[in-house]
């Protein structure tokens, strides 16, 4: 593939420059350090690179009959209350147009609780839409997986879940596994001690602020990733939010594949892309907040209320597996970005009415 157009930021190099004065003086290590410094800079290019794919219309499924009762399969009857209070909440809690996929997969799901030590450490269960059937490890991890079930079906030889398709395996995962966790503490939350996919629950909850919460779980139920790239491309460009969204992709990539985190330019690189999804995310927020205020939904100290609560609550650092990310966005930058887009708009508004 042709990289002469892409423009890296290789900033991050300086981390190694002490290794490299280190070698001025020892030359026989010059060959090992080329090496590695070669090898990051293709690992730092590799996680740059767009990936060009289809991003396909949501499923149509249909419901040939709405079941009455439920005969889920499972190995480990110390699952039996879990699952029978998952499935009365989601029947008495959601709309039955969120549900045709419950519907088509529940009866023919399989559960199996097994040991740890056979999943990737970093995950206490997995759905697997191919197959339907869940691994868990307890009850906690099942509500989770459970509602990767709900969400999942196959089209025309194409696996949907959530907001994520086989034909594009690696996009949107981050943010599918982040509103997943949402639901699931909204749903479940007495059920759950403490949260998961803690960054990616964060974004998830505030694009489901700027699109709506009855909206948000209806594109996500009937697996519609390109109603949810259309939503915000209201507030930004169609190209910026799929960049969004395989930048969140990428951190979830690198965090919870154990990939990547031990190098000092690839944290760099991590580091960089919160802030750029930070940014993102606030612009999106703020375009909300201002076509609330314009369309008379908010006025200016409503606005401003809800534009300190998210400052107050906005990522500005985070830890994570030992590792520290800092200064990812400061409350002056929010604000003058606000300044701006208001004022943007403001302008906009007083052209529009000459």
């Amino acid at each position: 593939m042709d990289n002469s157009n892409n423009n890296y930021d290789f900033s991050y190099l300086s981390d190694l420059s002490f290794v490299i004065v280190f070698s001025m003086f020892f030359p026989f290590t010059i060959k090992h350090i080329t090496k590695f410094v070669m090898g990051e800079i293709d690992n730092y290019k590799k996680l740059n690179e767009k990936k060009d794919f289809e991003i396909k219309d949501a499923p149509v499924v249909n419901v040939k009959e709405w079941l009455e009762e439920c005969d889920i399969k499972c190995n480990y009857m110390g699952f039996k209350n879990a699952i029978n209070h998952f499935v009365n909440t989601v029947v008495e809690k959601m709309p039955r147009e969120n549900l045709k996929n419950f519907n088509n997969n529940i009866n023919s799901l399989y559960i199996f609780k097994v040991d740890k030590k056979i999943l990737n450490p970093a995950f206490l269960g997995c759905y697997s839409p191919v197959d339907n059937t869940i691994d868990s490890i307890d009850d906690e991890s099942l509500y989770h997986e459970f509602i990767h079930m709900m969400s999942s079906t196959c089209c025309d030889d194409v696996y949907y879940s959530g907001f994520r398709q086989s034909s594009a395996p690696l996009f949107a995962r981050g943010i599918d596994e982040g509103y997943t966790q949402v639901l699931t503490e909204r749903y479940f939350k007495d059920k759950i001690n403490g949260s998961h996919y803690v960054l990616e629950f964060y974004f998830a909850s505030i694009l489901e602020k700027i699109i709506g919460k009855e909206k948000m779980e209806s594109l996500y139920f009937n697996c519609d990733l390109k109603g949810l790239i259309d939503e915000l491309s209201v507030y930004s460009s169609e190209e910026e939010v799929k960049d969004f969204i395989s930048d969140l992709d990428l951190w979830h990539e690198c965090i919870y594949d154990n990939k990547c985190v031990t190098s000092a330019i690839l944290k760099g690189v991590l580091t960089k892309k919160l802030r750029e999804i930070n940014l993102f995310v606030s612009r999106c927020y703020i375009a909300k907040l201002k076509e609330n205020y314009f369309n008379g939904n908010m006025d200016s100290e409503e606005v401003d209320n809800a534009f300190k609560t998210y400052v107050d609550n906005c990522l500005v650092r985070y830890d994570i597996k030992g590792f520290k990310f800092r200064k990812l966005i400061s409350e002056t930058q929010l604000y003058e970005l606000k300044d701006k887009i208001f004022f943007e708009e403001d302008v906009l508004s007083r052209k529009m009415s000459m």
